[in-house]
């Protein structure tokens, strides 16, 4: 610790913490730049003034991870979260860290489950659910935001109907404890109906979160996400034309976002080229499905199932067009990917199975 008054200590942490909740409300608003900055600041200043040995310091390298993983900084935001949480652990019992070390576990859950290690995010909230429950110093609608970070994690693993129970049980808890809806859970909510091919259904889901997000009157991250959301849901209706729109918008409102290396503009750009092969434009679908994999192989690593996916979509496509080689190369290291990352029967493992069975590429 350097050679201060206490005067002088003091007013060092104060400015440090106002820093640090600076960089969290700089992170809700998609300045992510500030974030990083002011968060980083506020880390080096604590760690000067404090040391390791304090939770300012945790809910300091806290805020680092989770400004990394919103920026799509996955593995980066992940060592900080964990670093953090096993500071945390030395003060548990005080109501105040508990707090903290459940606002990270959250955030550390939401990254394992992006970079695809289901069963591992599921124990995870599944034991921060059990631990609010178990707290008295929680309320109940505490657990709405962990339920419905549960509920993704299962849909992502293919566990649909648990996945559907996990959304109802947060949209209870979050209606007890706050009013209206929120863009989030219906966000949520169009992406599992998606998924099970109730199109109608993540066309009203998705519909009302773009409304939210317009009504808010900004452009920003959480418009581009729900903006695919219902382009997944018009792809889905077969209106590509309206679907193709969507996508444009939420890339481009992503793009210009401070996040353009986030993860979820891959996700927007393979559902795009999905898009664009049904409306016959090869050559844009091709392009747009490369550059997804790109983006995934960099956010996510080589060997993540999303990669498979996109490879197992382009190869579908150049199939069909002829181009019989580069397709069966494709659907092999698809199948390759995925059986090394989803257990059998998930159904992107299934889909890159029968594919590569149907075009001769079965390993």
């Amino acid at each position: 610790m350097p050679d201060l008054s206490e005067e002088e200590r003091e007013q060092r942490w104060d400015d440090a913490a106002r820093a640090l909740e600076e960089a969290r409300a700089c992170n809700a608003a998609g300045r992510m730049e500030d974030a990083a900055r002011l968060a980083d600041a506020a880390r080096a200043e604590l760690l000067a003034v404090l040391g390791e040995d304090h939770p300012d310091f945790a809910q300091a390298v806290c805020t680092v991870g989770i400004v990394c993983a919103a920026r799509g900084e996955l593995a980066e935001g992940r060592t900080h979260l964990e670093r953090a949480l096993a500071l945390f652990s030395k003060w548990r019992e005080e109501p105040v860290v508990r707090a903290m070390e459940r606002d990270a576990r959250l955030h550390l859950a939401d990254v394992v489950t992006k970079l695809g290690a289901f069963a591992e995010a599921e124990q995870l909230l599944r034991a921060l659910i059990d631990d609010i429950a178990n707290d008295p110093t929680a309320a109940p609608t505490d657990a709405w935001e962990a339920l419905n970070h549960l509920g993704v994690c299962l849909r992502f693993a293919g566990r649909f109907d648990e996945a559907q129970a996990a959304y109802e049980r947060s949209a209870a808890l979050f209606g007890d404890s706050q009013q209206g809806a929120h863009p989030m859970i219906l966000h949520n909510l169009a992406g599992l109906a998606s998924a099970r091919g109730d199109y109608e259904g993540a066309l009203r889901f998705a519909s009302a979160a773009v409304a939210e997000r317009r009504a808010e009157g900004r452009r920003e991250f959480g418009l581009a996400t729900d903006l695919c959301g219902l382009g997944d849901a018009l792809a889905g209706l077969e209106r590509f034309a309206d679907a193709d729109a969507a996508y444009r918008e939420a890339i481009e409102v992503f793009l210009a976002s401070e996040r353009p290396q986030h993860p979820e503009v891959a996700f927007a750009l393979h559902n795009h080229a999905d898009v664009l092969a049904a409306l016959g434009r090869v050559d844009d679908a091709e392009r747009t499905y490369q550059e997804s994999i790109a983006r995934k192989r960099r956010a996510l690593g080589d060997a993540q199932f999303e990669v498979g996916a996109t490879l197992n979509n382009l190869a579908a496509m150049l199939f069909e067009h002829g181009r019989v080689p580069e397709a069966r190369a494709l659907a092999r290291e698809a199948v390759h990917i995925v059986q090394a990352t989803l257990e059998r029967g998930h159904p992107v493992r299934e889909g890159c199975e029968a594919l590569a069975r149907a075009i001769g590429a079965a390993p």
